[in-house]
């Protein structure tokens, strides 16, 4: 799964996890929202968190690329 993927399931993942937020704060809520309340937010932040690690080293990998570059030159 690519990066851009990973980043749109968890947007879905967040619809999904305030849908079960306010069916649970309207007073319908059971053990099922819940947990699937519970379980998409879990997934969600496992997305965002690979999300980020991912832009950080790419990050780093530019900025040690740009100062090897720099010192050759």
């Amino acid at each position: 799964m690519s990066i851009a993927r990973g980043t749109l399931w968890a947007g879905i993942l967040d619809i999904m996890e305030n849908a079960g937020m306010l069916i649970t704060l309207s007073g319908n809520g059971s053990d099922a929202v819940a947990l699937a309340t519970a379980f998409c937010s879990a997934i969600k932040w496992v997305l965002v968190v690979i999300a980020v690690v991912y832009l950080l080293v790419v990050i780093l990998q530019l900025l040690f690329n740009r100062k090897i570059n720099l010192l050759f030159i």
